[in-house]
């Protein structure tokens, strides 16, 4: 019996035997492409962000002086079928404006999304061939 446990013992894996090795400088190599990648993302999501805020201040910029233009305009009115046609107008043309500005906002979120992404997953391609690689 003591003959058996002493066989099995010796083919147990010590604890240093049974951590797997690390290559420490591929592990800093591929840390220091992961930290690239991110920071790629992020200066795509800044660029990104910077980019809807100065197309949301001319959309609004706009928008209010064609807000003051259509108030002068109502002011000017000699009755209230003209106030109401250039009222009509206004929001037909305002509503008209929004949607459109909705549209060129949603279209800019989505190439932000897909410019930060895009490092992302291109370094997650890469990891994945390295881990793919036979040993």
């Amino acid at each position: 019996m003591a003959k058996a446990s002493r066989t099995q013992a010796s083919k147990t894996p010590t604890a240093a035997e049974a951590v797997p090795q690390i290559d420490v400088a591929n592990l800093l190599d591929a840390n220091g492409e992961n930290l690239k990648a991110m920071m790629r993302a992020n200066e795509a999501i800044l660029e990104g962000l910077a980019e809807l805020g100065r197309e949301m201040m001319a959309f609004g910029n706009t928008r209010l002086r064609q807000d003051l233009a259509a108030s002068e305009s109502l002011m000017c009115c000699k009755d209230a079928s003209e106030a109401f046609r250039l009222q009509a107008d206004f929001a037909r043309s305002a509503s008209e404006q929004y949607y459109t500005e909705a549209n060129k906002l949603m279209e800019l979120a989505n190439k932000m999304a897909k410019d930060c992404w895009g490092p992302l997953e291109d370094r997650t391609q890469a990891t994945l061939q390295t881990l793919n690689k036979p040993q």
